[in-house]
Formats: C-alpha cells, sequence, structure tokens
C-alpha cells in the first residue's frame, strides 16, 4: 500500500498546492487507505467477526505504514484484549508467522481481490497509462532502424531541415498518446474506489 515515501506530502506543500489537492495527489499515489468501500473486507463484514469502531479505527490509523493489508492486522496494532477478545491464544499471538487474516477466515484471494486489488488500482492503473504513452513516443525511434511509422517523416524532416515533415510525423504521434493516455485515464477512474 505504501508506495510514496514520507517526503512527497512536505514536498507538495513546498510546492504550495492546497491540502485539498495534496489529499487527492496522495490519495491517487497510495491509494484510498480505508476499509470503507471495500467490497468484503470492510467495515461491516470485520464487525460481524467483532472488531469495534475503535479496533478499525487503529487498523486503518496503520495502513499508511504497512507494505502488505496483513501487517496492519496484528497484536502490535490492535492489542493484546483485542486479540483475545477476538479467540487468539497466546500461542497465535507469539507465532510471527500468524496471519490475522486468515485467522478470521479471510482467504487469500480474498484479501488480494476485495481490498489489497482496490486500493492498489490507482497506483498500478497509473503506471500502466504512463508506460502506455511513453510506450508511443518511444516507438517512433524504430524509425531509426527501419521499422517505418510516424518516426521516419518525423527524421526526414530533421534531416531536410522541413519542419512540415517533423509536425507530420510528430502531431499524430502526439494526438495518439493523449488520446491513449485519456482512455487510460477513464477506465482507471472507472475501476478505482
Amino acid at each position: 500500500m505504501k508506495i510514496a515515501n514520507q517526503s512527497v506530502r512536505p514536498a507538495l506543500e513546498q510546492l504550495h498546492y492546497s491540502a485539498a489537492q495534496v489529499n487527492d495527489i496522495m490519495k491517487y499515489v497510495m491509494g484510498s487507505l480505508s476499509l470503507e468501500g471495500a467490497p468484503h473486507i470492510n467495515r461491516k463484514s470485520l464487525k460481524a467477526k467483532g472488531f469495534t469502531d475503535e479496533d478499525i479505527a487503529k487498523i486503518e490509523k496503520n495502513l499508511p505504514q504497512v507494505f502488505e493489508l496483513n501487517f496492519a492486522f496484528n497484536r502490535w496494532t490492535l492489542g493484546d484484549d483485542t486479540m483475545k477478545r477476538l479467540g487468539f491464544t497466546e500461542e497465535q499471538m507469539n507465532d510471527l508467522n500468524f496471519n490475522v487474516m486468515r485467522g478470521l477466515g479471510f482467504t487469500a484471494a480474498q484479501v488480494l481481490r476485495r481490498v489489497q486489488l482496490p486500493l492498489g488500482a490507482p497506483v498500478l492503473l497509473g503506471g500502466l497509462r504512463v508506460a502506455a504513452v511513453q510506450a508511443v513516443g518511444l516507438v517512433t525511434l524504430g524509425a531509426l532502424v527501419g521499422a517505418g511509422g510516424f518516426g521516419v517523416l518525423m527524421f526526414q524532416g530533421l534531416g531536410q531541415f522541413a519542419p512540415d515533415l517533423i509536425l507530420l510525423g510528430a502531431l499524430p504521434v502526439a494526438a495518439l498518446a493523449l488520446l491513449l493516455d485519456a482512455a487510460l485515464r477513464a477506465i482507471e477512474d472507472g475501476l478505482a474506489p
């Protein structure tokens, strides 16, 4: 879950972004950092398993510091009293390999599909979008090795000092990159929580 390091927020604030803009950027970069709206492992399902509002608040407070959801569910976050109330033994709590999520009955597939993917969707899809747009620009370099495409027009224009040929190759590439960016951003916005 934690992709951006702790210097991103102060850097954005130093660049004079508003608080709302900083929060939007951080949510985009790091995911929602909340169990609210998650389809399976959410506040309602956790309450049904015996969690209190205070327990859930502790978990959500810990989400920005963890790399994996399972790390937010542990005795150090929840406390021994909560772990005992949930039915875990001292032996389970002392086992460093014990997975509280599994102990609660959630499968690895449920955690991945219902929590980790929705929380990480902005990061995953944003990376795919950036890579796809970069690839569109990079394929123009294929003209240097005889692969053709709009890069041929651009490099012919550069060689002949002909701005019209450069634009004839560059404008469709730019338009394609912008169109691809808009399409993938629409998909990203549709899938993100």
